[in-house]
């Protein structure tokens, strides 16, 4: 597929090497995988310029611009991404398949163009509302850095065009916006549909948008609203890059996650996972599936652990908290500290189970089942009460039996 043809192509280039070529400085390291370049060589100011080497992308934080290695080269050279993409092949002797979609590949980065300034608008209108900014920071525990950090935002209630008309602003064409899926056919934002009042969490990969979940805000249904089109990453793909992951049920709790310093990526609910996407996890090693402890989210365990085989390792939520999951974990059993949640997700890691010890468990428990649907009333409710542990407490409780 053209999709990873080129993040193969981008993990071939270096991008810090490519920027120090064209700015003939070598940067000032300021953090563990970031570079800051002075002056900016978009900008002119200085301590705009930031490349994160990781994430594979950079950003001036004056021009509110960045992206990938194509985007830096275009704009250096006043060319488009497709004349720069090539220009980085040909220096690095990569050949592009002979179907290679150049139409799609162009749709695709303007769609991307599209949520990422989105994305950036509705950051900027978040602070206008006074009222969502605590619900994040106190009831769930995710920081103004974070928000900062993720450009979180708010799509604000009613039939609104705001949205339309910024974009507008910034020469985009209405049919791109519709096509981008962000603004219905009649100029309205589409998070305005069921009333508006959502907020937008953005899915960044290499510097760039390539999707937006809202969250009702205040409360309504539906809860959660995804942009219209098909969804193609996970939330945070970029955790990807390294040797162990975790893989979390929703936006949330991959921000809680990630703010304790976890590698973690997340899926859009417990039906968001496709069994192709088991090509993505190829260079990882370990990934710990740490779910929602409900119903659907143990039978989402169930569908992702086998796909990964021996690379999975399944935690299970402390059931006595009666969290629902892993953001409510860290806001109420932890009470919001951050210190205490990291020491209480590694001992839950260390209770991490296996693929095998799920599938004896599930052996166990369709023992059970028969041998309490032949008990008498009371002695099968009593014997019914650990179903309701989460899969991997009742492992441990059989291991221990």
């Amino acid at each position: 597929m053209d999709k990873e043809f080129i993040d193969k192509v981008r993990e071939r280039i270096d991008i810090l090497q490519v920027i120090q070529e064209y700015t003939n400085t070598q940067g000032k390291k300021v953090g563990e995988h970031t570079y800051d370049f002075s002056p900016c060589p978009f900008c002119g100011h200085k301590h705009c310029l930031m490349v994160n080497t990781d994430k594979a992308f950079f950003n001036c934080f004056s021009e509110h611009t960045g992206g990938d290695v194509f985007r830096f080269v275009a704009r250096q050279e006043s060319i488009s991404d497709w004349e720069a993409m090539l220009i980085m092949a040909k220096k690095y002797r990569i050949e592009f398949p002979k179907n290679f979609d150049k139409t799609k590949w162009e749709e695709d980065r303007k769609a991307n163009d599209i949520l990422t300034d989105t994305a950036i608008f509705y950051n900027s209108v978040l602070d206008q509302y006074p009222e969502v900014g605590p619900y994040l920071s106190k009831e769930r525990g995710i920081p103004k850095e974070i928000l900062g950090e993720y450009k979180c935002g708010y799509a604000p209630p009613g039939k609104q065009k705001l949205l339309h008309n910024h974009l507008i602003s910034k020469g985009y064409a209405t049919a791109e916006l519709i096509k981008a899926g962000i603004v219905n056919k009649d100029d309205t934002d589409y998070f305005s549909n069921y009333g508006g009042g959502f907020i937008t969490f953005p899915n960044w990969l290499y510097g760039r948008v390539v999707d937006i979940q809202g969250r009702a805000f205040p409360d309504k249904k539906p809860k959660y609203l995804t942009r219209k089109g098909e969804i193609r990453y996970l939330y945070n793909e970029e955790a990807l890059k390294h040797k162990e992951v975790f893989l979390c049920e929703g936006i949330p709790d991959t921000l809680t996650m990630l703010q304790a310093d976890f590698n973690a990526c997340g899926i859009y609910g417990t039906g968001g996972f496709k069994p192709e996407w088991i090509e993505k996890f190829n260079r990882i090693k370990k990934v710990y599936l740490i779910l929602d402890p409900d119903a659907s989210g143990q039978k989402a365990v169930l569908k992702i652990a086998p796909l990964l085989s021996a690379k999975a390792r399944i935690i299970s939520l402390p059931n006595h908290y009666k969290i629902q999951d892993v953001n409510e974990y860290f806001t109420q059993a932890c009470k919001g500290d951050i210190k205490n949640f990291k020491v209480k997700i590694e001992e839950l890691i260390k209770n991490a189970i296996y693929v095998e010890d799920m599938q004896l468990q599930a052996k166990k428990l369709f023992l059970c089942i028969l041998a309490i649907s032949m008990m008498p009333f009371g002695v099968a409710r009593k014997s019914a009460h650990s179903w309701s542990y989460p899969l991997s407490e009742r492992v441990i409780m059989f291991q221990r039996s």
